[in-house]
Formats: C-alpha cells, structure tokens, sequence
C-alpha cells in the first residue's frame, strides 16, 4: 500500500475519534475542526516529504496535542488545566470503562483530581481507545511506564470514589 493511500486510510479511520478527542480538550466545535484539519494537513505534509510515519494513529494524536498546547500558548483565556476539568463530565458519559468503575459522577470527579499527565493518559486509552504502545509514542514514555501511570491512576480513582 503506498503511503497516500495509507494517508487515505487514516483519514477515514481515526478523523472522527480525532476530532471527538479535540473537541473534549477544547470544548470549541469550530476549533476542534481547525485543529484536527490542521493536524491532517502536517500529517499530509509529512507523508510527501517522505517521512517514515510507523504508527499513524499516535503520530496523529501527537500532532493534536501539540496544536492544542499551542493553541493555549496563544490564546490565555482559558487555561489548559481549566478546560481538561470540565471535561471529566462528558468523557464519562463516552465510555463504559468508567461506569465499571463506579457512577459516573463519581468517575467525573475522581478524574478530575488526577493531575494533568495521568488524565490525558487515562483519557487516551479509554476514551480514545489508544494502545499503550501509542500513548507510549505520543508521550515518549515506554509502554511500561505508561502501563503502570494507568494503573495507579485507576488505583487513585478507586480510592477516591470510596471516600467519597
């Protein structure tokens, strides 16, 4: 398969979940479209160059990433930290990992003490329902430690549920 026609593919595999990922992170419609189109265009932009792009999926999610930090750079309206906060309510209704934890609420909340980079984390593999190994190449982590920052992030979800 050549790479445009792999191009071809991700687009049509991972454009919704991207744009569903952009839109929790920025709570903006209009930009989560700019965001993930700006993200298939550098991904577009890579491919011609030549670029050797192994895992698609998580070069995408790299890419958003850092167009959402960079769009917080330059717009201080509303801080990063602020808008990953309020999103906890929606993610929990998106995916049924969080309802075998607990009630949703309760999930909500629990996420929300989490700090930022075990959030995104958990985020990525439940919600957006990435590997380990592709948060691990999105983070630049090993697998191994992106495996044990879930473990314990879920740990301290549990606990906090129980005390609440």
């Amino acid at each position: 398969m050549t790479t445009k026609k792999r191009f071809l593919v991700a687009y049509d595999k991972y454009a919704e979940n991207l744009l569903r990922h952009v839109y929790f992170r920025v709570s903006r419609e209009d930009l989560a479209e700019d965001i993930t189109q700006e993200t298939f265009l550098r991904l577009w932009r890579c491919v011609l160059a030549g670029d050797d792009i192994k895992n698609f999926k998580a070069f995408l999610y790299r890419i958003a990433h850092n167009l959402i930090i960079d769009y917080y750079r330059r717009h201080k309206t509303a801080s990063l930290e602020e808008t990953v906060e309020t999103e906890g309510e929606f993610i929990v209704e998106e995916k049924n990992a969080f309802e075998i934890i607990c009630d949703k609420e309760m999930a909500a909340c629990a996420l929300r003490e989490l700090d930022t980079e075990t959030r995104q984390i958990i985020m990525w593999r439940f919600i957006d329902e990435l590997s380990v190994t592709e948060i691990a190449e999105i983070t630049k982590k090993t697998a191994n430690n992106i495996s044990v920052i879930i473990h314990r992030g879920l740990k301290k979800m549990r606990e906090k549920m129980k005390n609440v």
